[in-house]
Order: C-alpha cells, then sequence, then structure tokens
C-alpha cells in the first residue's frame, strides 16, 4: 500500500480504515492530517465520528466544536454533536441547540428533524415533537 502524502490522501486512509473498524489506525491517518492541514473541518468531523467509536463522547465532541470554530456552517458537526450529546450523554436541552443550528444551515435533512422530534418527545414536548415528525416524513426521512 502507498504512503499517502498530503493530507486529502491520509483522510481517505483514515476513512478506510474506519469503515474496517480500524479505528486507531484512522485516528492517526485523521491526527496526520491535521498536523498538514491543522484546520480541516473533514478531519476533524470524522476524527470525532471515529472517537464516538470508540466512546470517548467528549472528546469527539471537542473535534466537532473545533469543526464549529473553522466554520459554524457545517451541519453534519452540529447533527453528531447532538447525536452524541443526546444519545451518549443525556444532554437533551443542548443536543435541541445542536439541532436547531443544523437545521437552520440545512431545513431539508430529514433526519436532524426527526431527531429533533425524539428529543423533545422524551422531554414531554409532544406538540413540538409531532411537527418535527410531521416535517421529517414531509422530507421523506426513512428512518
Amino acid at each position: 500500500m502507498e504512503t499517502p502524502r498530503g493530507s486529502y490522501e491520509l483522510i481517505m486512509r483514515g476513512n478506510e480504515f474506519l469503515e474496517k473498524r480500524m479505528f486507531q489506525d484512522a485516528i492517526l491517518c485523521y491526527d496526520q492530517a491535521l498536523a498538514i492541514e491543522p484546520r480541516s473541518e473533514y478531519a476533524w468531523n470524522n476524527k470525532g465520528l471515529t472517537l464516538d467509536d470508540l466512546g470517548r463522547h467528549e472528546e469527539a465532541i471537542a473535534c466537532y466544536d473545533k469543526v464549529i470554530e473553522i466554520n459554524p456552517e457545517y451541519g453534519s458537526a452540529w447533527f453528531n454533536k447532538g447525536w452524541i450529546l443526546v444519545t451518549k450523554l443525556g444532554r437533551h436541552e443542548e443536543a435541541i441547540a445542536c439541532y436547531d443550528k443544523a437545521i437552520e444551515i440545512n431545513p431539508e435533512q430529514a433526519k436532524t428533524w426527526f431527531n429533533k422530534g425524539r428529543v423533545l418527545e422524551k422531554l414531554g414536548n409532544k406538540k413540538y415533537a409531532k411537527e418535527c415528525y410531521k416535517k421529517a416524513k414531509e422530507l421523506e426521512y426513512k428512518g
């Protein structure tokens, strides 16, 4: 296997490792890519995904925060952060704020509407949850 030379190649190699669930190798590639290009939103985001898979949720959130610092309009980082906050850490209010921002960036993302509805439902806000589910269905959510 050829040694990657640039940050893009390292990120792609990291993605291959991530798909194979070789998490430590993926993190190594993302870290190497970030050493070359410290403001790579994609490398930070995918490192966050990998850390989440390893159960290192706070570190994953720190990666998503870095993405958001670099580019506040990177909707996937807001979505991913919201997902960890609600599913792994039980921080529902913070998750809603993340989903709101993700929806502001991309209002056509059905999965975000659905997940926001789930959080609202957990918090007992069935009226707004129902509205979110309706929007997700309109956008043809296929959960």
